[in-house]
C-alpha cells in the first residue's frame, strides 16, 4: 500500500474530539456551538474553532446557507481527522437582485447596474426564478458566445452592457422584476467548498455547493489526505470539482450536473474518483491535466460543447461508461501511462462505439 492510500486510510479511523453545530436558522455565533441547541449560525464560526478529531454538524434546512465553506492551513492527525458533515445541507451563491434595483426599459426589458470583474465574465450567469441561463457562455470547451444585443433579447434572456456596464434582461408580459426572482453569483466567494494552503486529514461529506461563480468544490495549495463523501455540484459558473498543485485526496459518491466543467484537475494533484456521475455540463465533462487519476465506478452523460479529454501523465479507470446525447464519439486519451478496464463510450442510439480493455 503506497503512502497515499496508508494516510487515506488512516484518515478514516475513529476519532475522538468535540462535536459542534451549526444552524443557519435557529444558531447564533454568540452561542458556544456545542449542542444543536446552542448551535453556531455560520460555518465560518464553526470551522473556526475545529482542532483535530473534531466533527463540525450542519443542520439542513429547506434555506440553503448563503455562504461557502473555506478552509485554510487547517488540519487533522492521522486517525483524528476533523469532519465535516453537511448532513444534505446546500451551500448557495445565488444572490438576488431587489425589485427597485431594474429599471423599466420598455417592451419587458428591464435593466440594473452591476459589478462584473473581468475574471468572472465567461464564468458569469443569471439565476432567473431558480433556473440558471449561461447565455452560451462557458470558461472551459469550446469558448463562450457572445453578448447579445439588448433588441435581440427573447424572454427570459439576459445580456451584458460592457459600456454601460449595466445588466439587461427580458421578461414575458405581465412580469416583472417584483414577481420573478432575478438573480446572479455571489461575488463574496469564488467556490461553494474552498480548501487552500496547507490542509490535511479532512473529511466532508453529505454536502451540496449551487450557483457559485467558480467551482462548487475547489482545491488549492498542498491539501493531502483530503476525503469528499456523498457530495454534489449543481449549476456552478467552472467546475464541478477541481484539484490544483499539489493536492491528494479521494472522492467517493459525487454527483455533478450543470456546471462548465463536470470534473477539472491541473498541475500535480492526484485524484481518486469513486461512484460518481457527471451530467449536461455546459462545456466538457472531464478535463485531466493533472499528475494522477483513478476512475471506478463512473457514469457520464454528455452533450457538452468539448469531448471528454484525459491529458495528465498517469491514468486509471476501472469502470467507466460516457454516453454522448448529441451523438458525438472521441475521448482524447493521451496519458502515456494508463491502465483501463471495464470503459466504454455510447452514442445517443445506445451503440457501443469506442471500447477499451
Amino acid at each position: 500500500m503506497n503512502r497515499f492510500f496508508l494516510l487515506v486510510f488512516l484518515c478514516a479511523a475513529p476519532a475522538f474530539g468535540a462535536d459542534y453545530f451549526v444552524d443557519n436558522v435557529k444558531g447564533s455565533d454568540a452561542n458556544d456551538g456545542r449542542s444543536r441547541q446552542e448551535a453556531f449560525q455560520t460555518i465560518r464560526r464553526g470551522v473556526s474553532v475545529l482542532k483535530a478529531g473534531d466533527k463540525l454538524i450542519l443542520a439542513a434546512h429547506d434555506d440553503p446557507y448563503r455562504e461557502n465553506l473555506a478552509i485554510r492551513d487547517r488540519s487533522g492527525e492521522a486517525g483524528k481527522p476533523i469532519e465535516i458533515d453537511g448532513n444534505g445541507a446546500t451551500l448557495s451563491g445565488e444572490t438576488r437582485i431587489s425589485a427597485d434595483k431594474w429599471k423599466a426599459e420598455g417592451t419587458g426589458l428591464y435593466s440594473a447596474g452591476h459589478a462584473i470583474k473581468n475574471f468572472d465574465l465567461h464564468r458569469f450567469y443569471m439565476i432567473i426564478d431558480g433556473k440558471m441561463n449561461r447565455m452560451g457562455r462557458n470558461s472551459k470547451g469550446g469558448g463562450s458566445a457572445a453578448f447579445k444585443k439588448t433588441n435581440d433579447l427573447g424572454e427570459y434572456e439576459w445580456t451584458w452592457a460592457e459600456a454601460e456596464k449595466r445588466l439587461y434582461v427580458r421578461l414575458p408580459k405581465g412580469k416583472d422584476p417584483g414577481s420573478v426572482r432575478l438573480a446572479v453569483p455571489t461575488s463574496q466567494c469564488h467556490s461553494g467548498v474552498e480548501l487552500e494552503g496547507n490542509c490535511r486529514f479532512l473529511i466532508i461529506r453529505n454536502l451540496t455547493a449551487t450557483f457559485f461563480p467558480n467551482d462548487g468544490f475547489n482545491i488549492h495549495g498542498n491539501c493531502t489526505d483530503i476525503r469528499f463523501n456523498n457530495i454534489r455540484a449543481l449549476n456552478n459558473g467552472d467546475d464541478g470539482i477541481s484539484g490544483h498543485e499539489t493536492c491528494a485526496f479521494v472522492v467517493d459518491g459525487f454527483y455533478a450536473e450543470g456546471n462548465s466543467t463536470g470534473i477539472c484537475h491541473i498541475q500535480n494533484c492526484v485524484a481518486v474518483h469513486r461512484n460518481v456521475v457527471l451530467k449536461q455540463a455546459a462545456g466538457i465533462e472531464l478535463l485531466m491535466q493533472n499528475k494522477r487519476n483513478v476512475f471506478e465506478n463512473v457514469s457520464v452523460e454528455s452533450s457538452a460543447k468539448d469531448i471528454c479529454r484525459f491529458q495528465g501523465p498517469e491514468l486509471e479507470i476501472r469502470g467507466m461508461t460516457i454516453r454522448y446525447l448529441d451523438g458525438k464519439r472521441d475521448v482524447e486519451m493521451s496519458s502515456p501511462q494508463r491502465v483501463i478496464m471495464d470503459y466504454k463510450v455510447i452514442d445517443k442510439n445506445d451503440q457501443t462505439v469506442v471500447a477499451i480493455d
